[in-house]
């Protein structure tokens, strides 16, 4: 009975010791796979915002020769204008793309918020269940202690009645009776009818005992089988 409970405490501190290294390995992959999100799109921001700038930077100074030549030859103007007419829709090209980028940053960080609400969830689910198997373990050890317990009980009573039995048994053989707590010379047939009697007394009680001793027993095992169904 001890070495099941302790086989079965083994397995659930197992059990316990795996669910926690895989919870902590999930927590370590979720925050590593979010700040290589969080950099990538950062990054990605900072190069879409630092082309529009250049492209348009360098539109608009393009532009600006362009319109200054204009003033000599009307060509030169409408070439411009067309130029410039380029740039924007270039202009606008990108900000849509920055747009598209800001849409795609706002999905993760929805999915990022979901992701970390079911690992609190998970982390409060295998808290569960670590006590609920913690609770197990204990009341099934509680219970073989009191079976132990019980069992030394009827040790303990059996080797009483045996002892009281080899002291009768010697008393009987030296043609003694029992007295309370001594023994004395038998003086005749009475005396030997007292031995026999007190013998008997003595019997009945350990039997008694005993028998009391089982059916504490047998009342914890139905118990015991019980709480397991």
């Amino acid at each position: 009975g001890m070495r099941g409970g302790s086989e079965l405490s083994e397995g659930e501190r197992l059990n316990s010791v795996k669910l926690e290294h895989i919870a902590n390995e999930f927590n370590f992959l979720l925050r590593q796979q979010l700040e290589d999100q969080r950099r990538h799109f950062e990054h990605e921001l900072s190069d879409v915002k630092r082309q529009a700038e250049r492209k348009f930077q360098a539109q608009k100074q393009s532009l600006e020769v362009s319109v200054s030549e204009a003033k000599l030859k009307q060509t030169v103007v409408q070439d411009a204008k067309v130029r410039l007419e380029q740039a924007n829709k270039k202009f606008a090209s990108l900000t849509s793309k920055l747009d598209a980028v800001k849409i795609r940053k706002e999905r993760m960080q929805t999915l990022n918020s979901e992701l970390l609400k079911r690992q609190e969830k998970k982390r409060k689910h295998v808290e569960r269940e670590q006590r609920r198997r913690a609770t197990e373990v204990r009341r099934l050890i509680e219970s073989k202690e009191a079976v132990i317990k019980d069992l030394q009980d009827q040790i303990r009573d059996l080797r009483s009645f045996l002892k009281t039995r080899g002291k009768i048994q010697t008393a009987r053989s030296q043609g003694a009776q029992l007295v309370d707590v001594g023994v004395t010379p038998a003086a005749g047939g009475q005396e030997g009818k007292n031995l026999a009697g007190t013998s008997t007394s003595s019997s009945s009680k350990s039997s008694s005992r005993k028998g009391k001793g089982r059916r504490r027993k047998s009342k914890l095992m139905r118990n015991n089988a019980n709480k397991h169904k």
